[in-house]
């Protein structure tokens, strides 16, 4: 198991198939942000770790992790947005998002452009993970993960792994 502390999007209306020729009005199509623990398949078969294995065959498949409550509404303070990341109650990383390509609208920009060349569409109500500045982070089981971002947090217990039961 690794982790990674990220911003996700989520949207509040449908973002057309039209909108490619004026992509700087994306963020009109955004309801809130908030941060989110991604939870990776620590798992690399080639001989090289890379980050397109990563996504292809670690990421999202393992799933995220977001806050109970209803997120950032200021789209303006997205832009200074800080990631830290504390494990056991020590901080293991803190990082701004603006080191990610364009930052966070920057890489819902680069989704919605890319389906749309494919016919398809962002909806009201998905999660967009815009991308980790930071690191991958092995995590162990019986630790404690939190992800702060703002006035948010999210928290992440790793279950101690139990032998399969006979028979089940």
């Amino acid at each position: 198991m690794a982790i990674e502390g990220e911003i996700a999007l989520r949207l509040e209306r449908n973002v057309p198939t039209t909108l490619l020729a004026d992509l700087d009005n994306v963020a009109d199509f955004v309801e809130c942000w908030f941060p989110v623990i991604e939870l990776h398949n620590h798992v690399f078969r080639g001989r090289k770790p890379t980050s397109q294995e990563l996504v292809a065959g670690n990421a999202i498949q393992a799933g995220f992790i977001s806050p109970v409550g209803p997120g950032e509404r200021d789209l303006a303070s997205l832009d200074r947005a800080e990631i830290r990341i504390e494990i056991d109650g020590g901080l293991v990383e803190h990082k701004s998002v603006v080191s990610l390509p364009n930052g966070p609208l920057g890489s819902l920009r680069w989704l919605v452009s890319a389906l749309t060349r494919h016919g398809l569409n962002l909806k009201k109500g998905d999660v967009v993970l815009t991308g980790s500045p930071g690191r991958l982070i092995p995590i162990k089981a019986g630790s404690s993960v939190v992800v702060r971002s703002a006035r948010q947090q999210v928290h992440f217990f790793c279950a101690e792994e139990r032998a399969a039961e006979p028979g089940g």
